[in-house]
């Protein structure tokens, strides 16, 4: 029956971190604003933040520090808004992973 073969797997993202990079290393895509799948979002942010830094490697000529500081500057309002509104999209549309069987799919 349709209602015992339905899989229902826990949707997890993290917080907005507060910096972007450390050193000469630098985070974009999931691995810096990993989202809840709710807005469709993950690979359109990716693709923004590499736009963004590459953009600012091409017009730097004070060093990489300058552009993982102008990168995290621009970026940082728009991915954590995003992770924000993603987490509360999921907290509208799925029902609290502590509830388990009939009690989850009556809240769904």
């Amino acid at each position: 029956d349709v209602q015992n073969s339905l899989n229902r797997i826990p949707i997890c993202d993290h917080d907005p971190l507060p910096k972007f990079s450390r050193g000469r290393v630098v985070l974009l895509g999931d691995s810096l604003h990993g989202t809840t799948p709710t807005l469709g979002q993950g690979g359109c942010q990716a693709m923004e933040d590499s736009e963004v830094l590459a953009t600012f490697i091409g017009t730097t000529n004070i060093g990489i520090a300058d552009v993982f500081r102008r990168y995290e500057q621009h970026r940082k309002h728009r991915v954590h808004d995003m992770v924000n509104k993603a987490r509360e999209r999921t907290r509208t549309i799925y029902p609290p992973a502590r509830l388990q069987g009939r009690e989850a799919d009556e809240a769904w």
